[in-house]
């Protein structure tokens, strides 16, 4: 069995050196990657791991949007949509939040982007990339070892979120 985590919390960045498979992501940017175009995936495999996540949490997201042009964002784990976000001019910086499947091998989650657009166009800027929302942060987070398992409707009870004393690491 591979540990997961070392705490209940497990922070870290969506940098160069990233242990779980992505796809639709531009290139580390020094504080964050974009996604690019209008998909965009990360697979967490939970099989293996000593202490299962119950959630995972992508900390100050934000997206290519203008007073405008405004970002509408759905959230897929394992092909079933559990949240959606919309980011405006006034509403760009945001935590999304993901619950994790307690039962299956992986989380495979999909962020749709449904109006990803390139700098160029909305903006004039040389970067044609079609750009959508910006990843920094990220937290896998367990449920506390004491808590009761919640009914199917409830929402799960997480222990209270410690900043870790060393600094996250990046992937």
């Amino acid at each position: 069995i591979k540990p997961a985590l070392e705490l209940d919390t497990r922070e870290f960045h969506m940098g160069k050196l990233n242990p779980y498979s992505t796809s639709g992501f531009s290139a580390f940017e020094g504080s964050h990657r974009w996604t690019e175009g209008e998909k965009a995936t990360i697979t967490i495999p939970l099989k293996d791991m000593e202490h299962r996540p119950s959630h995972v949490s992508f900390l100050n997201t934000k997206a290519l949007v203008t007073g405008t042009h405004a970002q509408h964002l759905i959230v897929k784990v394992n092909g079933k949509e559990v949240k959606s976000y919309d980011y405006t001019f006034s509403k760009n910086n945001q935590t999304i939040e993901v619950p994790l499947p307690e039962d299956d091998e992986q989380a495979k989650i999909e962020f749709e982007i449904h109006n990803a657009i390139s700098p160029s166009e909305l903006v004039g800027s040389a970067d044609k990339r079609k750009l959508g929302i910006s990843f920094r942060e990220v937290q896998l987070q367990t449920l506390a070892p004491d808590a009761v398992k919640p009914a199917a409707t409830a929402v799960p009870a997480v222990k209270p979120v410690s900043q870790p004393a060393s600094t996250p690491a990046l992937i």
